[in-house]
C-alpha cells in the first residue's frame, strides 16, 4: 500500500467527543458516574466527509448510532474509560460491532494508542493526562476551552447557552483531530517498510518500537512474522565499562564509535546466523583479532545486513531534509540488537547473537587503547562505544598537534579493523564528540555507596562552535533529573554554572554553596515547591500503592491522575511518612516553619559541585526564625494565590 492508499483507508475514521451529565461526582466516584452518565451533546469529525458535526442527543439517538456505524475506527481522548462505555450504556454502540480494541483507537496520556505510548518517541513530554495539557504541549492549532459543566444538568438550552456548548464541544473534537493527525503524519513513514497486513491492522501506530523493528525486518527478508517464548536466556556479556581513573580532568578527547552496534551487525553479518542462513557452509567463526561464540555466513552478506548499510547511509542524508524518515531508520537500526537476541522474535533469534554483538563491541573498544596508548594517549574513562583520552606523551604537543595525531592514529586503526572483518564498511569511524577541540574540563561524580566514580554521572565544559561560547553538558547528575528541585536548578543556573564556565572548574567551597542555599532559600522560598505528576490510583498495584504518587492520587485527586505542587517538610501534609508533603494552602494554614523544611534533596543536587566534602544532612546552616514562611510579608511566596500550586513550572534550563 502506498501513502495515498493508507490515507484512504483511514478515511473510515470518526473523531468523537461526548458531553454528559450524571448525578454522581466524576472526581469522587468515577465508576458510578460512568454507569449513570446521560449524553447531552455529541461532536463528530468524519474523515469520510471531511466535515464536523454536533448534535443534541435527545431526538437524534438513531441518527447518531447509524452515523457511528458508517465508520471503522473511532478516535477519542481517554475514550477507553469514558466515551466508549457511555456509548454502550446508552445503546449507541453500532449493532454488529465487536468489542475488541481493533475497532477503536484511544488517545490518552503520552499519546498512548492500544496501550503503547507514542508521545515520548515523538519528542513530547506531557505533564498531565488531560486534553488541555497535551494540546498545549503539542502546540495544536485549536486549544481546549473551558465551560461550567453545570450547564449539562439541563436538557434544553437558550441561544447563548447553545452557542457556548457548540464552541466548547467543537474545540475538544478539533484538538483531538489535530492530535491524531500529528500522530499519523509522524508514524506513516513506517508503512513503507511493513506488510499490507500490518498496515491495515495499524501495527505502525500500535506496536512497541522493538516489535515494529521486527515487523520491518521480517517483511524486508520475506520471513514469517512468528513469535516465541518470552523468556530470554540471561546473557553474561554487556558493554565494556572502564571506570574513570580520577575525578577531574582537563583537555580530554571524547572519542566515540558512531552507531557501533548497527555497524557490527553490518560488518560481521550478524543477520547471517544459522537461523537466517541454514543453507550456508562457509562460516566466519572469528580470527586472530576478533573472537565470537557463534558463527555467521561469510560467503555473502545477508539482505538485512545490506539493508542496514543502505539505511545507515540514507539516514545521514535524511537528517537534513526528511526527519521523519531519519527517525524511522533510527528505530529500525537500533532495534536490530533486540530483534536478534530475544526469543520473542522467533524468526530472527539466534542464541549467540546478543552475546557476540556485545563481545565484539568490547573488543572494538579495546582496540582504541591498543592504538592510542603507544602514541601518548591515556584512557581516563570508557563505556561501550566511547573512550576519554588525555595526552600524556613525553613530547609536548599543542591542542592542534594532538588533534592531528588523533586523526592519523584513527585512520591507521580503522584500516586495521576493516582488514579483519568479513564485510568492511567505510561508514565505520571513530570520531571526536567535540570536533577539533577537546573537552576543556570534565568531572565525574562519586558513587557514595560503592566508593567509585560513575561513568554515566558526569559534567563537562566544551566549546560550542555555532554560538562560539563555552557550554556545560550534564549527564546523570541529580540536578538534571526530572524531579530536581526548582531551588537547586535556580542556584545552579544563576550561580554555579556561570562560575564553572568562567573558571573552567566544577568543584567549589562548601561554605560558598551553603551560602547560596541560605540566600536563595530566603529570597526565593517559592522554589521549594516541588511538582508531582501521578497516575490514577488503580494503576498502582500491590506494594506500589504505598508510593508517594499513589498516595497523592488517593488523597488529593480522589484516585484520579493529576499534577500538583507540594512542599516536603517534617510536620504538615496529607501524604508522606517520615517526611510530609503539603500544598501552599496547607502550609499557610499550619504556619510551616523554615527549620521544618527538608533540604536533603537540594543538598544531594548540589553535592557534586562541592570541593573536598559534602553538604551534610546536618548542615551548619540552620534558620533560627520561629515565624512561619507565610507570616513574613516580604516573602515572595505570599504573592502566590492558591491556584499557583497547580500551575508552577520548572526552569527550562536543560531544554
Amino acid at each position: 500500500m502506498n501513502k495515498n492508499e493508507v490515507i484512504d483507508m483511514l478515511k473510515s475514521t470518526l473523531v468523537l467527543d461526548l458531553e454528559t451529565y450524571s448525578h454522581f461526582d466524576i472526581k469522587k466516584d468515577f465508576e458510578k458516574y460512568i454507569d449513570d452518565a446521560k449524553i447531552r451533546w455529541i461532536g463528530f469529525y468524519s474523515y469520510q466527509q471531511n466535515k464536523y458535526y454536533e448534535l443534541k442527543y435527545f431526538g437524534n439517538e438513531s441518527v447518531i448510532k447509524k452515523f457511528i456505524g458508517l465508520h471503522k475506527y473511532i478516535i477519542t481522548f481517554n475514550g477507553e474509560s469514558f466515551d466508549i462505555p457511555i456509548l454502550k450504556n446508552n445503546n449507541l454502540w453500532p449493532d454488529g460491532w465487536k468489542n475488541s480494541v481493533d475497532v477503536k483507537l484511544i488517545l490518552s496520556n503520552n499519546l498512548s494508542v492500544g496501550g503503547k505510548a507514542r508521545g515520548g518517541l515523538m519528542g513530547f513530554k506531557f505533564k498531565k493526562d488531560s486534553l488541555k495539557e497535551m494540546a498545549k504541549t503539542m502546540k495544536l492549532e485549536t486549544q481546549k476551552g473551558d465551560i461550567d459543566y453545570h450547564i449539562f444538568k439541563k436538557e434544553s438550552w437558550n441561544l447563548d447557552e447553545t452557542i457556548e456548548i457548540k464552541k466548547y464541544l467543537k474545540s475538544d473534537v478539533e484538538a483531538t483531530n489535530q492530535m491524531f493527525d500529528k500522530l499519523i503524519n509522524f508514524w506513516i513513514v513506517f508503512t513503507n517498510f511493513i506488510s499490507n497486513k500490518n498496515i491495515k491492522n495499524l501495527s505502525w501506530i500500535k506496536s512497541k518500537s522493538g516489535a515494529l523493528s521486527y515487523k520491518v525486518l521480517t517483511h524486508i527478508a520475506g520471513l514469517l512474522e512468528e513469535y516465541g517464548n518470552s523468556k530470554n536466556i540471561k546473557e553474561e556479556m554487556g558493554g565494556l565499562v572502564l571506570d574513570p581513573t580520577g575525578e577531574e580532568y582537563t583537555d580530554v578527547w571524547y572519542m566515540d564509535y558512531a552507531s557501533l552496534y548497527p555497524l557490527i551487525l553490518i560488518m560481521f553479518n550478524i543477520f547471517g546466523s544459522p537461523t537466517l542462513r541454514p543453507d550456508c557452509t562457509d562460516w566466519f567463526t572469528g580470527n586472530k583479532v576478533f573472537k565470537i561464540k557463534g558463527k555467521y555466513a561469510k560467503d555473502k552478506q545477508h539482505i538485512l545486513s545490506k539493508k542496514y548499510q543502505q539505511m545507515y547511509l540514507e539516514r545521514k542524508i535524511a537528517k537534513k531534509d526528511n526527519p521523519a524518515l531519519a527517525y524511522a531508520y533510527k528505530i529500525i537500526l537500533n532495534g536490530g540488537y533486540g530483534v536478534l537476541r530475544s526469543k520473542i522474535f522467533k524468526s530472527t533469534y539466534y542464541e549467540h547473537s546478543g552475546y557476540d554483538i556485545c563481545w565484539l563491541g568490547q573488543q572494538l573498544n579495546e582496540i582504541i587503547g591498543q592504538f592510542f596508548t603507544p602514541v601518548g594517549f591515556k584512557t581516563v574513562f570508557g563505556d561501550t562505544d566511547s573512550r576519554g583520552l588525555k595526552y600524556v606523551g613525553k613530547k609536548q604537543l599543542t591542542i592542534e598537534e594532538q588533534y592531528k595525531l588523533i586523526i592519523k592514529t584513527e585512520k591507521e586503526m580503522k584500516q586495521y579493523i576493516l582488514n579483519n572483518v568479513p564485510f568492511p564498511s567505510e561508514s565505520f569511524n571513530l570520531e571526536s564528540e567535540t570536533g577539533h577541540l577537546p573537552i576543556k574540563y570534565m568531572m565525574f561524580v562519586n558513587d557514595e555507596k560503592k566508593g567509585k566514580k560513575l561513568k554515566k554521572n558526569y559534567c563537562y565544559i566544551y566549546y560550542h562552535f555555532k554560538t562560539k561560547t563555552h557550554k556545560t553538558h550534564i549527564t546523570g547528575l541529580p540536578i538534571k533529573k526530572d524531579n530536581a528541585t526548582k531551588l537547586g536548578i535556580y542556584i545552579f543556573k544563576k550561580h554555579i554554572n556561570p562560575r564553572m564556565i568562567k573558571e573552567f572548574k566544577g568543584k567549589f567551597e562548601v561554605s560558598w554553596i551553603e551560602g547560596l542555599i541560605k540566600k536563595e532559600l530566603i529570597n526565593n522560598m517559592k522554589l521549594m515547591i516541588q511538582e508531582y505528576n501521578c497516575k490514577p490510583y488503580h494503576t498502582y498495584k500491590g506494594t506500589g500503592r504505598g508510593c508517594l504518587n499513589a498516595q497523592i492520587s488517593k488523597k488529593y485527586f480522589n484516585g484520579k491522575s493529576g499534577i500538583i505542587s507540594l512542599i516536603k517538610n517534617k510536620r504538615v501534609g496529607r501524604v508522606g511518612g517520615t517526611f510530609k508533603y503539603c500544598t501552599i494552602k496547607e502550609a499557610k494554614k499550619s504556619n510551616l516553619l523554615p527549620q521544618e523544611l527538608d533540604l536533603q534533596k537540594i543538598y544531594n543536587e548540589l553535592n557534586p559541585f562541592v570541593k573536598g566534602g559534602l553538604i551534610y544532612k546536618n548542615s551548619k546552616y540552620k534558620m533560627k526564625s520561629q515565624n512561619g514562611f507565610f507570616n513574613n510579608s516580604n516573602n515572595p511566596i505570599n504573592e502566590m494565590n492558591n491556584k499557583t500550586e497547580l500551575v508552577i513550572k520548572k526552569e527550562g534550563f536543560f531544554k
